[in-house]
């Protein structure tokens, strides 16, 4: 029986360093097939998120003052296409070894 793939969701609000950290070990696992990363109004917006690899999206919620996780990580999964979707928060790491 074959592994099928699995989509990752994640919200983030400034924690920029953390996710550049994170993502590498979600990027070199090659079951994800998907990667959504809701963006709740971080001060410096996130797209560079995308440019790291292809399987990566951003959605950019704006103009929220305070950070409301259940409903970021609800834009997340109403996003993906994945049949299996782990969150994850931004600070996860995956081991590579499994």
């Amino acid at each position: 029986m074959a592994t099928k793939p699995f989509g990752i969701v994640s919200a983030c609000m400034n924690r920029d360093a953390m996710l550049r950290v994170s993502l590498q070990s979600w990027i070199g696992n090659p079951l994800i097939s998907e990667i959504i990363i809701v963006d709740w109004s971080s001060k410096k917006p996130i797209t560079w998120a995308e440019s790291f690899d292809s399987r990566v999206k951003v959605i950019r919620i704006s103009d929220q003052k305070f950070f409301h996780l259940g409903k970021a990580f609800n834009a997340g999964i109403s996003a993906s296409t994945a049949d299996f979707i782990m969150k994850m928060d931004v600070d996860y790491i995956l081991n590579p070894y499994r």
